[in-house]
């Protein structure tokens, strides 16, 4: 009994799927006025919301990017005399082992 409801369910679908692509109304069929209606109302406000985020992406990063340590500078800071301090500390551990 379950297959046959299953199966008459999905003729139903498939048949009223062959109506909307197939009757016409109005010199288009039911799909081309869905996908008609879709494009006027869906896609303007998607590609609104797009060109949004990438607006304020742009405006994020430029403001960060006046914070960023420019790539000629080195990033840390340390003195030449610190790092002489470190190489010799590390090549006295290095020689313990």
């Amino acid at each position: 009994m379950a297959f046959l409801r299953s199966f008459l369910w999905s003729c139903c679908c498939i048949g009223f799927g062959i109506f909307l692509a197939t009757v016409e109304v109005a010199g288009r069929t039911s799909l081309e006025h869905a996908r008609l209606a879709w494009r006027r109302s869906v896609t303007p406000a998607v590609d609104g919301a797009v060109a949004n985020a990438k607006t304020g992406l742009r405006d994020a990063k430029d403001s960060v990017q006046d914070r960023l340590a420019p790539k000629d500078r080195p990033r840390e800071h340390v003195s030449a005399g610190d790092r002489a301090g470190l190489d010799s500390l590390i090549a006295r551990k290095s020689d313990k082992k």
